[in-house]
């Protein structure tokens, strides 16, 4: 939990340095850069009245009070800083709910408090215990439901590291596609296919049946050998009844996941306002976003509730990410807002 500053602390040491989690999977790449950049500013700089970590659930960052700003460290926020996400209602790189100063409220220390209780939990019971923390007025908790719903749809680790040595052994060798899917209910149904495509993967037709069964929860894995993201097609799998999670590959060492938001109902609809304003804002801000693309659609999927989104970026990714991850933001923020505004 936040801790209030040490006056004496404050008076040897004035300075407070950001400082980012090595141990964090997948980290948020604005956290990443101020780690990276050795952030370092007045415990007073108004920065830290909304930027004081942790920002946003399961975030592992840190401030390290020191005397002086270190060589090289950078000592000014970088531009936009305080620029409000109208989503979100918090600057860039702050989760919703996450922009205030240590003690700010004890509300704020309830749900930090939870947090930690929820980081405990089994994965599929984490994300919907947190799913249900409060709209600003209470903790709501529906942990009949919560259980329920994570008991029916149980992680398969074993299963999920055989697909992920399946598809990329033989993406490697082939330089195509491969899948394997698995019904995460059961553990069973376990199916594997290779392509003659280096960019599509066919379904067999016991994929295809299983996932237009209610009640299954089918999660394929395959291999992306150009290493982006999830395809609108891939993620069409998720509109399907059996549609659980469907994950990719890349050759990089990269991962993509995405299983079932609330909002997948609207997943269509979704993908085509999100696409065509992030490629509105890259025209108007002269950027060119190459493969970046479909991994920002699909962030702004996750944002908006359509999906939720996991990746791992390989190294040469998250340098290239991170040099435009301001400017990526404002262009999120703004599709996210197109996804909201889309008709049913």
């Amino acid at each position: 939990m936040r801790n209030s500053p040490d006056p004496d602390l404050l008076s040897r040491r004035p300075y407070w340095q950001y400082q980012h989690s090595d141990g964090i999977k997948h980290p948020r790449l604005l956290h990443k850069a101020w780690g990276d950049t050795r952030l370092t500013l007045r415990h007073d700089h108004p920065f830290w009245q909304t930027h004081f970590p942790p920002n946003g659930w399961g975030c592992g960052c840190t401030v390290k009070a020191v005397r002086t700003p270190a060589d090289g460290a950078a000592t000014a926020p970088p531009d936009g800083w305080d620029a409000i996400n109208p989503q979100t209602g918090e600057p860039a790189g702050i989760d919703k709910g996450w922009g205030y100063a240590p003690g700010a409220s004890v509300a704020d220390e309830l749900r930090n408090f939870v947090a930690e209780k929820a980081a405990k939990l089994p994965r599929p019971l984490r994300h919907d215990f947190l799913a249900a923390i409060s709209d600003g007025t209470g903790i709501k908790i529906d942990a009949a439901s919560i259980a329920a719903k994570a008991a029916q749809i149980p992680e398969r680790p074993g299963l999920d590291r055989n697909a992920t040595r399946y598809v990329l052994a033989r993406g490697h060798k082939d330089g195509k596609e491969h899948l394997y899917a698995y019904d995460a209910k059961t553990g069973k149904n376990v199916i594997q296919n290779t392509t003659n495509s280096r960019n599509a993967v066919t379904l067999p037709a016991r994929v295809s049946t299983m996932l237009d069964t209610p009640g299954a929860a089918m999660v394929l894995h395959h291999n992306h050998p150009d290493s982006v993201s999830l395809s609108p097609r891939d993620l069409g799998f998720l509109a399907r009844p059996g549609g659980h999670r469907v994950v990719a590959h890349g050759h990089d060492g990269s991962m993509f996941s995405a299983a079932k938001g609330d909002g997948v109902a609207r997943l269509e609809i979704a993908i085509n306002a999100a696409r065509a304003e992030i490629r509105s804002q890259a025209r108007t801000r002269g950027i060119d976003l190459g493969d970046w693309l479909p991994h920002l659609v699909n962030m702004s999927l996750s944002r908006a509730g359509i999906i939720r989104y996991n990746f791992s970026l390989a190294p040469s990714q998250n340098t290239a990410y991170v040099k435009y991850a301001v400017i990526f933001e404002k262009i999120l923020a703004e599709a996210v807002a197109a996804i909201a505004r889309a008709k049913r």
